[in-house]
């Protein structure tokens, strides 16, 4: 027997799924609570779907091309941000997977040829670890190391002035942890001004270490924070909103004269922004 009730509510299903699946493709569910503050949003390009879940967690460069991380993913692409150079659909090493139970790639950080990856297991916490991979291939060098003084490893990223790697715990860190890019030891703690909260990614520009930061509030910002001594400020609020999940961030000027580079998950988790800022001067 025909049940109006019950076709009804399938219909409205449907057309449900269906509005969130256009509205992820085209973008459109995704209107920023404001503009942003300290910064202008140069361009803004959607990627949707499997693109979107090979780009949704870590982000760095290296002058010549980005690089993106999914959960189990690693992707190398051009400056372009269309040109796929290579895509490494699981880049997790098995060995890691099995021994630590490794289950979600983070953030990335280039340096001296080798891209350093965030990587956890994800809803245990009990290995946090920093994998390496070769730039050129994507293959997994081998090298990797558990650090200590945390839990979680959403982030990593290494100063190339003084060759080291710094990190922090997630949620309300209160101090950053650093470590030799050499022999991966403990080096020392860094007391924060100010506790950084759900921390996403890092990069360094010009010796200050930018975080991109998944606030639950409109203001997504990118903070900066002085590593000589601990004291934290915000570069520019985003202000993409609360819908969205803020991402990595990296850092490289480029003709358009954006400078700060940022993925976000967008409303639908359909889809991705890959968002590019200038600073206002």
């Amino acid at each position: 027997m025909f049940d109006k009730k019950n076709f009804i509510k399938i219909v409205i299903a449907a057309c449900t799924i269906f509005s969130a699946l256009i509205g992820a493709l085209t973008g459109k569910l995704d209107k920023p609570a404001a503009p942003p503050e300290g910064a202008t949003l140069v361009s803004d390009k959607n990627i949707v779907l499997t693109d979107a879940i090979t780009k949704a967690q870590g982000l760095t460069n290296d002058g010549e091309y980005f690089y993106f991380s999914g959960k189990t993913t690693l992707t190398k692409m051009a400056l372009d941000g269309e040109t796929t150079v290579i895509k490494k659909v699981a880049a997790i090493p098995g060995e890691l997977v099995s021994k630590y139970g490794s289950n979600h790639l983070g953030g990335l950080s280039y340096y001296n040829g080798k891209i350093y990856a965030a990587l956890e297991d994800n809803q245990i916490y009990k290995h946090p670890l920093i994998a390496v991979y070769d730039a050129e291939t994507l293959e997994y060098t081998g090298e990797f190391f558990e650090v200590s003084n945390q839990s979680h490893m959403a982030w990593c990223a290494v100063n190339p002035e003084d060759g080291l790697i710094y990190t922090s715990d997630w949620s309300n860190a209160t101090q950053l942890n650093v470590y030799s890019v050499d022999s991966f030891e403990y080096v020392k703690t860094i007391e924060l001004s100010a506790p950084i909260d759900r921390v996403q990614g890092a990069e360094f520009y010009k010796g200050t270490l930018y975080l991109s930061s998944d606030v639950k509030n409109d203001t997504k910002p990118i903070l900066a924070i002085d590593v000589s001594t601990g004291v934290v400020s915000t570069a520019f609020n985003t202000n993409i909103g609360k819908g969205f999940e803020a991402e990595d961030v990296t850092i490289l000027p480029m003709d358009d004269g954006s400078l700060f580079h940022i993925i976000a998950a967008g409303k639908s988790r359909l889809n991705i922004h890959f968002s590019h800022y200038s600073i206002d001067e």
